[in-house]
């Protein structure tokens, strides 16, 4: 597999190591709970692709819930995969396979798998880059299979606690852009393009009045649904 390495303030290597400090300090162990909380719908599965997968956070506990599944962990930062690999158990070794690829910028050639897993991945992107994106996760995807997403959601409401949410997010963006090198400024809603790649959403878990959610979704058995294309992000 062909890997290109990538510059420091490109991808997530500068604060890799301080991440879960950062992470439970902010949130505590809510943006975990949301990873895990379909994690027994999975727990059959044979073939799984983690995309950003981070610092394996989800990786660990996957494994331990699966004891068969094959995984293929992308992530577009050196140092997130070195967190990640060094939290797999020695046992669990030869069932995981880690990348170093930009998947927004170097598409991988993957085979199908059963499972695709994009926990506070999609967030992080613009509409154009997730319309280019989503087409290739889901063809990633083997009909029938299963997508699991977690992501926080923009807030609707205009009370106090959402308008305290909306400022929370764009700091979190303008700072996750500065030692990230995230593109995007805001949340982009992916649902309808989902919907549009023949995934029908079948379970959500929420948290902090619907700020986080996290979704299970299974994809639709036929390969080619006519309005696959015809869906963009705005």
């Amino acid at each position: 597999m062909k890997s290109r390495l990538i510059k420091p303030a490109e991808n997530f290597d500068r604060i890799a190591r301080s991440y879960e400090t950062m992470e439970r300090l902010a949130f505590g162990s809510l943006l975990q709970k949301a990873r895990t909380a379909h994690l027994e719908k999975v727990e059959h599965a044979e073939q799984v692709l983690l995309v950003g997968e981070g610092n394996g956070r989800f990786l660990a506990a996957l494994l331990e819930k699966n004891r068969r599944c094959q995984v293929t962990c992308i992530d577009q930062s050196r140092r997130m995969l070195d967190l990640a690999e060094n939290r797999v158990q020695l046992r669990d070794r030869k069932r995981v396979r880690f990348a170093l690829n930009d998947f927004e910028k170097e598409p991988m050639s993957l085979p199908e798998f059963d499972v695709v897993v994009t926990h506070f991945f999609l967030d992080c992107f613009a509409p154009e880059t997730l319309n280019r994106m989503l087409p290739r996760l889901s063809d990633s995807l083997s009909p029938g299979g299963t997508w699991l997403r977690a992501d926080f959601v923009e807030p609707s409401d205009s009370g106090t606690i959402a308008s305290l949410q909306r400022t929370v997010l764009r700091a979190l963006y303008y700072f996750f852009a500065k030692t990230g090198g995230i593109k995007a400024n805001k949340i982009s809603c992916p649902e309808k393009k989902l919907e549009a790649l023949g995934m029908k959403e079948n379970g959500r878990s929420s948290y902090l009045r619907g700020w986080i959610t996290s979704s299970i979704y299974h994809k639709s058995p036929c390969r080619n649904p006519d309005r696959f294309a015809r869906i963009t992000i705005e």
